[in-house]
């Protein structure tokens, strides 16, 4: 059974943002408002109170969670500084680390994890992104830095 961020990916409902420009330095609102405009047109945050990276949608994902599905590196750079909580928990259980793994994005992953992302968080399925990372091409380095610390 599909969640709904899978059918909205398989149906091509996607909004593509385009490259963010931000100054050095800390984080400010105007920064967050301009990284988030383009999350609140979209019909899945439709009537929902987007202020942060992982406030969520209709469906509990929100625009971490679509940023690692669509492997935007940049754009998740641009929002780390902003995230309170890097294993927000959205449709179906998945955090934005089995989003990463499940659409096949290494570096989206690899992001996550040095940011603190749980490896062995389990969604409503059971699924814990260590044990899917496995099964994934291009993940085979970044398991073997991981497989000797858990026992998934």
């Amino acid at each position: 059974m599909q969640s709904q961020a899978q059918r909205r990916r398989s149906a091509g409902i996607r909004q593509k943002r385009g490259p963010l420009v931000h100054t050095a330095g800390t984080p400010c609102v105007s920064t967050l408002d301009a990284l988030l405009s383009p999350f609140r047109a979209m019909a899945m945050f439709e009537d929902c109170h987007i202020v942060t990276p992982d406030s969520p949608g209709m469906d509990g994902d929100t625009p971490l969670h679509v940023v690692a599905m669509d492997g935007d590196v940049d754009c998740l750079q641009a929002m780390l500084p902003f995230v309170r909580d890097i294993d927000v928990v959205g449709d179906c259980g998945n955090t934005p680390l089995h989003y990463a793994v499940r659409w096949n994005h290494p570096d989206t992953a690899a992001m996550l994890i040095a940011h603190g992302a749980d490896l062995m968080r389990p969604n409503d399925d059971g699924d814990v992104p260590l044990q899917e990372m496995r099964g994934q091409p291009g993940f085979q380095a970044l398991c073997g830095m991981f497989d000797k610390d858990h026992d998934a």
